[in-house]
């Protein structure tokens, strides 16, 4: 942003609308990541009124949530440039963001939940039972898991295309090394898994998606290493994102991928085998 009246216009704008609060989050997010808070303060400002017009006019929390997540994520990656860190901040504010989303709108999740019970009681009887099943297993606690996970991958997509357009500017090819590099720890790791089997002890499958996602991105890491390493033509990664948008099978092996590289540290085998 040459002028920064552009960043304030786009950042209130687009943060109004919860379709497109990541892009006015993500403008926030370069600013802080190129600038510092203080210089950013402004332009985070216009998105926060933005996403809080919303909230006034519908009663919808997630666009603020969202602005307010990323700034967050963008301070961390800034003063520390772990990415690591900012995976793991980022399903702490999940979490703290459930409990809000339950404290602060349960009459807008409690509306929506009744929306979708009028909308399965007009379907036809045999997709009417299958809706009510389903329905009857979501309440005010699962809506809000299932939104504070998208309020969280929302976040690291923000935050990541931020990071993308500062490294563009100023440091082509730099998103991508960094991207590559990043890796749990094993101690983090065997957390999560424990964290992951007592959800689906107690139920509660709706926090998995969350929980899963520092895993997941790390396995997306290897992947996007891997072919660097073997110098794949860019359309594998194209067909690879086609099917695990199409196939929930391809997120589940990421996560067993990444937790599996905690120990083994593929990347350096690749290295060692490639200088060998």
């Amino acid at each position: 942003m040459r002028r920064p009246v552009n960043a304030l216009a786009l950042a209130f704008s687009a943060s109004f609308l919860p379709i497109t609060v990541w892009l006015g989050a993500a403008v926030v997010a370069l600013l802080v990541l190129r600038k510092g808070l203080n210089d950013a303060a402004s332009t985070a400002l216009a998105a926060f009124i933005g996403a809080s017009l919303w909230y006034g006019l519908s009663g919808e929390l997630t666009p603020v949530l969202v602005v307010i997540s990323v700034l967050l994520a963008s301070i961390s990656l800034r003063s520390n440039g772990s990415w690591l860190f900012v995976l793991l901040l980022v399903v702490l504010l999940g979490v703290i963001n459930q409990l809000v989303l339950i404290g602060v709108s349960s009459e807008y999740l409690q509306a929506l939940i009744d929306v979708l019970n009028n909308a399965a009681a007009r379907m036809h009887s045999e997709q009417q039972a299958n809706a009510k099943e389903l329905l009857s297993k979501v309440g005010m606690n699962e809506l809000a898991a299932y939104a504070s996970q998208v309020i969280a991958y929302t976040t690291v997509g923000s935050v990541a295309l931020a990071r993308w357009w500062q490294s563009e500017l100023y440091n082509p090819g730099g998103f991508g090394a960094e991207f590559k590099a990043i890796r749990m720890h094993p101690g983090l790791t065997l957390v999560l898994l424990i964290c992951v089997v007592g959800a689906l002890y107690v139920k509660q499958t709706a926090w998995l998606g969350l929980l899963c996602l520092p895993l997941l991105i790390v396995g997306l890491a290897l992947v996007h290493s891997y072919v660097a390493h073997r110098q794949l033509e860019s359309h594998w990664l194209v067909m690879f994102y086609v099917l695990m948008i199409l196939g929930g099978g391809i997120k589940l092996c990421l996560v067993m991928l990444a937790a599996i590289d905690s120990q083994l540290d593929f990347r350096k085998r690749w290295s060692h085998s490639h200088h060998n």
